[in-house]
């Protein structure tokens, strides 16, 4: 195909909501069903809180685009994912023939870079279309297994016909064939290597005929930064690779080790309601007042498996508890009975982040209004209205005393929630309120490609629960 003449200033090649029905079209096409991009249960695990979209979607929606605008081809590029692109956000495709450059934006904000030459390429159809094996879930290696050198094949997954209602003026330029090789880099990164925990970095890319398709080669890896370097050779792609091993999620320690840190007994007189309490801090609190002889009602918001998990645990170590769904800010949690309880503590939280775009910040501040703020409020006035004392725990924050950039909004949030606490102690007796600023502490809100030292869990909550005995 011969390039037609350069535009004269940059142009918007399109614009796009990515859902999640998008997402799962594409998994079917690659076979890369990483959760991090299908399930919004197991993203709100990882380091970005919810599901993102593929890089390597997000590459062919920009290649299909600018064909359809311009009908240029691209022979050589490299893209770098500099921010996620998350679901339902307003994404901008544009051109920059100054600097051959396209790039994905979201209210301005730059989130992916692709640099492109542009020149002539002949389509290349695949022999066979027929759907492949398609894994149901990634591979787990760790990081060491991910670094071994040395050279692998890789078998292609999932359903390359699909390509042509995606990208349809794609296949048609450069071929099915070339679509399945874009679709098999994001497979061997999102399935394969580093698979599960990955985070696509960036791809440098030359499109061109091979002789010995399907391969890929370990080619560095630094643990200090979780990179790892790959080659991927496809049919007609031929790509330098560099993807992230992002944190896997927190795993806490099992009742039965957490029991030798506290006294047969020590809360036998506790009758927990945990809000919040199917992982993270919530999670923790529960299995030491359980194991103190305490009983445990935990909640959850989606994560039930997570909440069936925590109560097995305990009820198979011979402790008590039970669990409940509950939204924070929803009027539809009237089915908690609170006169039962005793001590309550308010883990509820969304994925805490920083800033990003107007629209992202507002709704992350409303978020964090809604749930260190106003949720918290409704559930002291629903504990109020039992007349039955009651000893309540609001964690709060060390960012307060000293604010990160970016976090400014979720301080401020917590900093409202101290102050009504202290109102609510001020003005009555029969709910006592114990506030604590905590610190970072190891738990999925506080993941980083880069490991952080945090304060441990156990280290931190036991005090607080024996705190709550006296307060």
């Amino acid at each position: 195909m011969t390039v037609a003449a350069k535009p004269d200033s940059s142009l918007v090649l399109a614009t796009k909501t990515f859902t999640l029905e998008d997402q799962l079209e594409f998994a079917r096409f690659s076979g890369d069903c990483n959760p991090i991009h299908i399930d919004p249960v197991a993203a709100r695990r990882t380091l970005t809180g919810q599901c993102i979209v593929h890089g390597i979607h997000g590459l062919l929606w920009a290649l299909n685009a600018l064909l359809l605008k311009q009908a240029f081809c691209v022979t050589h590029f490299k893209i770098r994912f500099l921010k996620p692109v998350f679901l339902n956000e307003a994404i901008v495709c544009s051109y920059d023939p100054k600097n051959n450059r396209i790039t994905l934006e979201a209210e301005g904000v730059v989130l992916v870079t692709i640099a492109v030459t542009l020149g002539t390429v002949t389509p290349v159809e695949l022999h066979d279309e027929a759907p492949l094996t398609q894994p149901a879930q990634p591979d787990s290696p760790s990081f060491s297994q991910c670094s071994a050198p040395g050279s692998r094949s890789l078998a292609l997954a999932g359903e390359p016909a699909i390509a042509r209602k995606l990208f349809p003026a794609f296949c048609q330029t450069y071929g099915l064939a070339t679509a399945s090789d874009f679709g098999a880099a994001s497979y061997l990164v999102g399935m394969k290597c580093p698979g599960e925990h990955s985070l696509f970095a960036s791809l440098t890319g030359v499109i061109a005929p091979a002789a010995n398709p399907y391969s890929y080669s370990v080619v560095s890896s630094d643990e200090r930064f979780s990179l790892i370097q790959l080659a991927f050779q496809g049919k007609t792609l031929s790509a330098d690779i560099e993807a992230f091993y992002r944190p896997k999620p927190s795993q806490n320690q099992p009742i039965s080790q957490l029991r030798q840190h506290v006294s047969t007994d020590e809360f036998k007189s506790v009758r927990a309601l945990i809000i919040g309490g199917s992982r993270g801090l919530g999670e923790v609190v529960a299995k030491l007042i359980a194991a103190g002889g305490g009983e445990v009602t935990i909640t959850y918001h989606v994560g039930k498996a997570d909440a069936q998990a925590l109560c097995h645990d305990i009820t198979d170590w011979g402790g008590t508890c039970t669990h409940t769904q509950y939204t924070a800010g929803a009027m539809t949690n009237t089915d908690i009975d609170y006169s039962q309880f005793n001590q309550i503590y308010y883990f509820a939280t969304p994925k805490i982040v920083g800033k990003r775009t107007s629209a992202f910040d507002q709704a992350q501040r409303h978020s964090y209004q809604t749930a260190y703020v106003e949720a918290f409020k409704t559930l002291c006035t629903e504990v109020l209205s039992t007349q039955q004392p009651c000893t309540v725990f609001y964690p709060s924050t060390v960012f307060i005393d000293a604010i990160p950039k970016g976090l400014e909004d979720y301080a401020a949030a917590k900093l409202e929630g101290e102050e009504f606490c202290s109102q609510m102690n001020a003005q009555q007796k029969t709910v006592k309120v114990l506030i604590q600023r905590l610190p970072q502490l190891a738990t999925d809100q506080n993941q980083a490609l880069v490991e952080n030292q945090m304060t441990d869990l156990v280290d931190c909550l036991l005090p607080v629960i024996r705190d709550m005995q006296t307060a």
